[in-house]
């Protein structure tokens, strides 16, 4: 099974939707250049001054703030590439490009874009640029903590910056609704168990395919996805299930539970026919023509590659509702 041309994409392996380290492209690209990303991992560092978690039911006022913060519409995008990308590794710094107010709310509110309804139809079409600088006393206190906790924060953040400067008013709820659970197949998981990575290593550099054509081995720690001519290729080294569990809601636009019972780390590549593109973005339209007799569904292929499948069951739906948006106020 060749593969001709690659699309690339880079995000967090944790288990945050999107997180805060984004970067897609959509030209095509040789497939010896790889997406990839290092794989958070919990901590329990100490949280100083700033607050815990993107989730926490803050009040609007106690929301930590950018310091000063320009948005402005993105200009129209010549040519067949389309480029976005949102966060960075300084955490006193945000930095987002051509992105919507759809995908900023489910970046702020740690959620996926299908946990969002309401609206209007804007925040899907019109595109973004945010720049936007952290206070010092704030940045020297986000330099501590570990890269996971400054996401969270940056993530509070930016929902202050959506409440500001876009208005924003939402109703989140938890609903009972239909999920897909991830549960062990028919004789047994075919993932290879590997010990977790080293906490205190930095990210490795991008990996070299073994053979042209053939997905590589990322590095521990790390995930990546290879999606061209119909195939997408997820490959992930030493990371937990809940890594899978979060790419799998993406590519199927779903609330994915992980009932597996494994609770190591894993090596393992899936093969499948990607339903939607990177990061749960929309297909391409030249992928959306592109056929493949070779590859299997992302069903069959989680079964058969993974000894793992997708049952429908019902179980808890975290969900936000748009109330108020406007388009941002001018800087």
């Amino acid at each position: 099974m060749k593969i001709e041309a690659c699309r690339k994409f880079i995000w967090p392996a944790d288990v945050t939707p999107l997180a805060l380290i984004l970067f897609a492209s959509f030209a095509v690209i040789p497939c010896s250049v790889i997406a990839q990303s290092p794989n958070a991992q919990p901590s329990t560092a100490p949280q100083s001054s700033v607050q815990a978690s993107a989730g926490s039911q803050s009040s609007d006022a106690q929301l930590p703030a950018f310091e000063v913060a320009a948005v402005k519409k993105h200009p129209p995008d010549n040519g067949p590439s389309i480029r976005v990308m949102m966060g960075g590794q300084d955490p006193s710094q945000f930095h987002a490009s051509n992105v919507t107010a759809k995908m900023l709310i489910a970046t702020a509110y740690q959620m996926k874009e299908f946990q969002i309804s309401g609206g209007p139809s804007w925040i899907n079409s019109e595109r973004w640029d945010i720049d936007a600088k952290v206070e010092d006393s704030l940045a020297h206190e986000l330099q501590k903590l570990p890269r996971q906790q400054q996401q969270a924060q940056t993530a509070l953040m930016l929902r202050s910056l959506l409440i500001d400067r876009f208005a924003l008013e939402v109703k989140r709820e938890t609903k009972e609704g239909t999920v897909l659970a991830l549960v062990i197949a028919k004789g047994g998981p075919k993932l290879k168990q590997v010990p977790p990575p080293d906490p205190q290593a930095g990210p490795g550099p991008p990996p070299a395919p073994t053979r042209p054509g053939q997905p590589p081995t990322p590095a521990p720690g790390q995930t990546f996805m290879m999606m061209g001519n119909g195939l997408a290729t997820l490959a992930s080294n030493a990371v937990p299930i809940a890594n899978l569990v979060n790419q799998l809601s993406m590519q199927l636009g779903q609330q994915v539970v992980d009932q597996t019972g494994l609770k190591g780390t894993y090596q393992y590549t899936l093969q499948f026919t990607p339903q939607m593109g990177m990061g749960g973005m929309p297909l391409p339209p030249e992928e959306q023509s592109s056929s493949n007799s070779d590859t299997a569904s992302l069903f069959t292929a989680l079964e058969e590659q993974l000894g793992l499948k997708l049952e429908s069951t019902k179980g808890p739906v975290e969900t936000i509702t748009i109330d108020h948006i406007e388009e941002p106020t001018a800087n």
